[in-house]
């Protein structure tokens, strides 16, 4: 519908006369007749009067239909809403993936250097509380070292552990402190664990190849580094 048939009909709804509606609008009743037969258009300033005049909105006096816009605004947030749950849905099933794959490797990798453990120690190890892992190759200051890593075990309190800690203290190849000599050819970032720890052992594997172990009687932690001199 133009705009010249939605005057005339508002018009009529409210029985007014071309005369009546021009008294109104303070215009002439041949302006009003331009208007309606489309040979004129009202001046833009003159609508929210007209659409008070006629007792309708300026949207309705335009032809805007509000309800077909919201729907369409409607449809197009839904539309929004879901591509960005599914976004999101997609990024929580990448992070999950990742911490999945994360506790995989981390649980393999715990399995793995607690079966070697027991290896070179030649008896078996408590039931564990905490495991962790850190290669330490990438730390600065670390240029007379080709290789290097980190790794404890935590074991839980009882029984098992208390048997651990009395066979380490049997085992002669377990030392309550290191001759100097051997403290001073320690990675520098041992240190920390040697003031902190009770009783330890250095196994040389094969030349400039040793495996630190270190224990720390109070927290029942088995500290461990492979570490290779250049």
């Amino acid at each position: 519908m133009k705009l010249s048939e939605r005057i005339k009909k508002y018009r009529q709804d409210n029985n007014l006369t071309q005369e009546q509606f021009a008294s109104r609008l303070f215009v002439s009743k041949q302006a009003v007749s331009k208007w309606e037969n489309d040979r004129g258009m009202p001046d833009v300033s003159l609508y929210p009067t007209l659409a008070e005049t006629l007792n309708v909105t300026v949207d309705e006096l335009m032809g805007i239909d509000k309800k077909v816009e919201t729907t369409q605004n409607i449809k197009e947030k839904k539309k929004h809403k879901k591509i960005i749950y599914i976004l999101l849905l997609i990024a929580c099933l990448m992070s999950l993936l990742t911490i999945v794959l994360f506790l995989t490797k981390n649980i393999r990798r715990e399995k793995e250097l607690y079966r070697k453990t027991e290896n070179y120690i030649g008896y078996g190890l408590p039931n564990v509380k905490k495991f962790d892992y850190v290669d330490v190759s990438s730390m600065p200051d670390m240029d007379q070292i080709k290789e290097s890593n980190i790794y404890y075990f935590m074991f839980e309190d009882g029984s098992q552990a208390d048997s651990f800690e009395q066979k380490i203290h049997n085992d002669k190849r377990w030392k309550n402190n290191l001759t100097l000599d051997i403290y001073n050819s320690l990675p520098y970032y041992l240190y920390v664990f040697y003031d902190s720890s009770d009783l330890f052992w250095i196994l040389e594997k094969e030349e400039k190849k040793y495996i630190f172990f270190a224990y720390q009687e109070q927290i029942n932690r088995l500290i461990i580094s492979e570490y290779e001199w250049r």
